[in-house]
């Protein structure tokens, strides 16, 4: 029985320090992607709504695949481009050319409240 004792005390601690390295919920994964940006993916936070992952997006979107740069000269003059064209649609004109709308109301209540009446 007394051979037993730190046989048995052996194997619980085993056990032990196995559910605690296993079951470490503050393990902290740094992994880096293909373009050497490195980012923490230890976290509970869901893939969909983490913020790293939309800046790193919205980088290789905007980015020269030539010189992996964002050049923001361009950037600029896409952005005035952009404004021209808006200046030519003209700012109160109809979202649809050619259709004039009428609105008939009720003006005071949303539209599920409208549903109630």
């Amino acid at each position: 029985m007394k051979k037993l004792n730190p046989l048995f005390s052996f194997i619980s601690l085993l056990i032990l320090a196995g559910l605690f390295y296993f079951y470490n919920p503050a393990k902290n994964i740094i992994e880096t992607n293909k373009r050497g940006i490195t980012f923490n993916t230890g976290t509970k936070v869901p893939k969909k709504d983490r913020m790293d992952l939309a800046w790193l997006l919205e980088k290789e979107i905007t980015q020269d695949p030539a010189t992996g740069e964002v050049p923001r000269e361009r950037l600029l003059q896409a952005w005035q481009y952009q404004q021209q064209l808006f200046a030519k649609q003209g700012s109160g004109k109809a979202a649809i050319p050619g259709v004039s709308w009428t609105e008939r109301g009720p003006n005071n209540c949303g539209g599920r409240t409208r549903t109630v009446m």
